[in-house]
């Protein structure tokens, strides 16, 4: 199974004797057999005929619709919302202890996401000051224990967050980049602009699982209710956005797979033009096929996550902790070359 993706202007989707045909100016591009695409992903002003759409979503398939700096803009099809999944969901929100306790393992996790990678990355750089930014990550995730609220835990994730970013500029291997911190809406520089491309793509994966388990995207821990819609997949989304996201722009970044020409400058705005959006998601794929997200692949890996969170509400269906729900990982894992 695979998805489609349509980064093109004018390109026109439609189905004939059980094929996606994918054209442009009425010359066909691309043939696909219709069982084969679980799902599509439309990123430019396309037209998806409603034969296309009704046999994916008659499949339990989806289209997703991104903005071109990788916002998810909607989904159609996949809801599967369970009753008693939100109920508990909706219960723990409520409980300030369990909220606590499902706030603090997010943020755990996420904290250890980003030390893994700063590891990961020493072992060739052999940076001191990595080596510091990294036991600091450390001391942070553990002063998580002692928080009696969210904000303390958000405080302190704050802090360390900072520190991580602070660090970019040691993992950049390619001079054509430079990293002066975080821009977003619009992203103002070529290393912003793949950053929030992929979070995009991690976001619509994430809140993919999320609909698949059953539970609702709106009930977040981190992220509130009130301000965000999706604030539950911004919440899951906490420890993906360096084991997928950052993680492949960095290779993309090092591995010199694009150059400044493949960006386009739109007043201050910077974004991966449509031939390296394509590429790029080549590159992301691969990357989450990869099994460098605690032993397994990142869909298997968001799977295992919610799990864990569903057990942090007191669903006593779950019969995971967290030493046997995640494979035991090095410090630094040795099959991938960062």
């Amino acid at each position: 199974m695979a998805k489609l993706y349509l980064s093109q202007p004018g390109l026109k989707v439609n189905l004939n004797h059980g094929k996606f045909i994918v054209s442009l100016n009425g010359e066909t591009l691309h043939t696909v057999p219709e069982l084969y695409v679980e799902g599509i992903v439309v990123m430019a002003p396309v037209q998806v005929t409603y034969a296309v759409t009704a046999s994916v979503l008659e499949r339990g398939g989806t289209i997703t619709y991104l903005a071109r700096n990788g916002d998810v803009q909607g989904i159609l099809g996949l809801d599967v919302q369970q009753g008693r999944q939100v109920l508990l969901q909706a219960a723990a929100h409520l409980d300030p202890a369990k909220k606590l306790r499902v706030a603090r393992g997010m943020l755990q996790r996420k904290l250890q996401a980003q030390r893994q990678l700063l590891l990961r990355y020493n072992k060739s750089l052999h940076s001191d000051e990595l080596t510091a930014a990294a036991e600091r990550l450390q001391m942070y995730t553990e002063r998580l224990t002692a928080c009696t609220s969210v904000k303390a835990m958000l405080g302190i994730e704050g802090t360390a967050s900072k520190e991580y970013y602070d660090c970019f500029p040691l993992l950049l291997k390619n001079s054509d980049y430079t990293w002066e911190g975080r821009s977003r809406r619009p992203p103002r520089d070529p290393v912003n602009s793949m950053l929030s491309f992929a979070y995009g793509l991690v976001e619509r994966a994430v809140q993919l699982e999320v609909m698949h388990a059953g539970l609702t995207c709106g009930i977040g821990f981190l992220h509130g209710v009130n301000d965000y819609k999706n604030g539950f997949v911004y919440d899951v989304m906490e420890s993906f956005r360096t084991l997928a996201a950052e993680r492949t722009v960095f290779r993309c970044i090092n591995r010199r797979i694009f150059s400044p020409d493949d960006f386009d400058r739109v007043g201050d705005a910077c974004y991966l033009s449509s031939d390296a959006r394509k590429r790029f998601i080549i590159q992301f794929s691969d990357c989450a096929r990869e099994k460098g997200f605690y032993g397994t692949n990142l869909s298997e890996a968001i799977k295992k996550e919610l799990l864990l969170i569903r057990k942090d509400f007191g669903d006593d269906t779950v019969d995971f902790n967290e030493d046997n729900l995640y494979k035991k990982q090095k410090e630094v894992e040795t099959h991938e070359n960062a």
